[in-house]
């Protein structure tokens, strides 16, 4: 996968296009205006936000009918630059995966290590996941390394 997306990239980087086109797609992606991506869980909104601040992003939540305000009042619930900060790893959110009981963590991974995230505790746990859905977590991730700057 790496090498086709250095061949797809010196291609779309050749086109005298691209730095305009670049420019313009990451106003956009980049914006503060723009909308959030929400994922509803258990009742409650969450959304994973990068801007200028937050370059890593933070996880976030709200209530629904927070949510429905025109400025939804957001508590950050995991910040992954602080927690760079703090661990030197270069935390990303490999995606929120409800393990049973209570549909309640995340998972973040980082370059050499993976940890689990309570959300309702909102603190880090160790995972306590079967060998199945570690190996299943591992595919996702190894598919996805290629698409997350880190």
């Amino acid at each position: 996968m790496k090498a086709e997306n250095e061949r797809s990239a010196k291609v779309l980087e050749s086109d005298p296009r691209f730095p305009k086109l670049q420019a313009e797609a990451l106003k956009v992606a980049e914006s503060p205006d723009r909308l959030p991506d929400p994922e509803f869980r258990n009742g409650t909104i969450y959304n994973t936000w990068q801007d200028e601040v937050h370059v890593r992003g933070i996880l976030r939540r709200t209530t629904l009918s927070d949510y429905l305000k025109p400025h939804p009042a957001w508590k950050t619930v995991l910040d992954y630059d602080a927690l760079a900060k703090k661990d030197h790893e270069k935390w990303v959110q490999s995606g929120i995966v409800g393990l049973y009981p209570g549909d309640k963590s995340v998972w973040r991974s980082g370059e050499s290590s993976r940890l689990g995230f309570d959300l309702k505790r909102s603190r880090s746990t160790k995972p306590a996941a079967s060998s199945a859905m570690s190996s299943m977590m591992h595919e996702r991730e190894a598919r996805q390394t290629e698409l997350i700057p880190r």
